[in-house]
């Protein structure tokens, strides 16, 4: 917070330390965006050139982080400062969209279509995002990929 809002050489000064005590990466980039006090500090980080969509040591990335622990609020800041849910994370190089489709979360499969992705062209392994809400059997999650006459 301090580095974004410094100038100058206490500017360098605040980004150093703040490197030290939280180094840049995926979930560095989560945590910014859980709060809108933070969410200044990231948008200088992004601005100034650090990668949204960087990936850690697990192959994750900030939005990947905020899917999984189905923090809508801080995906929908990171979608806003440019991450791409196409991007293909983990092992097992699944899209990042996925993840609230595999965690059978509806407001997560709503986020990310409101943010543009199309779950009828999406798929992984051969299987789409409809074929792995019925074999889970969840009709809310069927509705939320907008296919509101599938049957389980």
């Amino acid at each position: 917070m301090q580095w974004s809002a410094a100038s100058g050489a206490a500017r360098a000064e605040a980004l150093n330390q703040a490197r030290i005590y939280l180094p840049p990466g995926a979930r560095a980039l989560y945590l910014l965006a859980t709060g809108d006090r933070t969410l200044s500090a990231e948008r200088a980080l992004v601005s100034s050139g650090e990668a949204i969509d960087q990936k850690d040591n697990d192959k994750l990335t900030a939005l990947a982080y905020a899917l999984q622990e189905r923090d809508i609020a801080a995906a929908r800041r990171l979608l806003t400062l440019g991450a791409h849910p196409e991007i293909p994370v983990g092992e097992l190089e699944m899209p990042v969209a996925l993840i609230p489709v595999i965690n059978a979360d509806a407001e997560g499969v709503r986020l990310m279509r409101g943010f543009g992705v199309n779950y009828s062209k999406l798929r992984y392994r051969g299987a789409s995002a409809y074929d792995i809400a019925k074999q889970a059997g969840d009709g809310a999650l069927l509705e939320a990929l907008g296919n509101k006459q599938a049957e389980l």
